[in-house]
């Protein structure tokens, strides 16, 4: 059985990047966001958003491990494949990175045009937003408040590190807060940011892979189709985020913040 599908891995990975190669030749070079986060910051929310405006096409995390330009080619056959849209007008791709998909080099991105989109969100909500997950999906059964705060602050410091590979006019910083509290005045920056020619809308069309596992958001929310407000952020007494992951948020907020344009309209986190 292993072989079996390690064969069906090959064929498969021939096919996207045979398909990405024909949109390519079509196109030139493409166009990519990419939005770099963590684990429950929204980016199924922010993904959903940007892929509803008619010029872009995605889905998630396509789990795309970028070390060569090739993986560029594989981007785009498997988005065409997994949305099942082929339309030759659409030449703006996107992905989500939470993990360790981009890890020295952005060498591979030479053969597109990228835009990188650094999301964060406050580590008291996220954290806990972890833990949830974690039970929901029977997974780290008591550990999953260690490993919320093990995975939130090495990924934290994991984009910190990525941000000094990306040269400044190539990204953008955001928070889940501002997107959620003041959509209309982060979503019409964005859409500047992104030249995209019309307006991204506060409204969209759910993907198909939401809910699907290590892809898109499991949450009720995600499935509505337009944003909504979550539940109010726990006290720092209530928090199950420890001191060295507030720290590794509280570092990495003002790196990105001085690095890059924030189109964030929130405060940063005081306490």
């Amino acid at each position: 059985m292993k072989i079996v599908s390690l064969i069906a891995s090959f064929l498969r990975g021939v096919v996207e990047t045979s398909l990405g190669a024909f949109y390519f030749l079509l196109h030139g070079k493409p166009r990519l966001v990419i939005i770099l986060s963590h684990t429950r910051s929204g980016s199924s929310l922010l993904a959903n958003l940007i892929c509803s405006h008619p010029k872009v096409i995605g889905f998630g995390e396509a789990w795309i491990d970028y070390r060569t330009p090739v993986s560029i080619l594989r981007l785009i056959g498997r988005t065409r494949l997994t949305t099942g849209s082929y339309k030759p007008s659409i030449n703006i791709y996107l992905d989500k990175c939470l993990h360790k998909q981009i890890t020295d080099s952005l060498r591979p991105f030479r053969i597109c045009h990228p835009h990188f989109l650094f999301l964060t969100r406050e580590p008291h909500a996220t954290t806990k937003s972890i833990v949830a997950m974690c039970k929901t999906f029977d997974e780290n059964k008591g550990q999953e408040t260690d490993y919320a705060n093990t995975y939130l602050a090495g990924r934290l410091m994991d984009l910190k590190r990525i941000s000094l590979l990306v040269p400044p006019d190539s990204a953008t910083h955001l928070s889940y807060e501002s997107l959620i509290q003041n959509p209309d005045t982060t979503l019409a920056r964005l859409t500047e940011v992104l030249q995209l020619a019309s307006p991204l809308s506060s409204s969209y069309h759910v993907t198909k892979t939401v809910g699907v596992r290590r892809v898109g958001d499991f949450s009720d929310n995600i499935r509505s189709g337009q944003i909504v407000s979550s539940n109010a952020t726990p006290s720092p007494s209530e928090s199950l985020a420890t001191d060295l992951t507030i720290q590794a948020y509280r570092d990495t907020l003002a790196h990105l913040r001085q690095r890059f344009t924030s189109i964030s309209t929130d405060k940063p986190l005081n306490q």
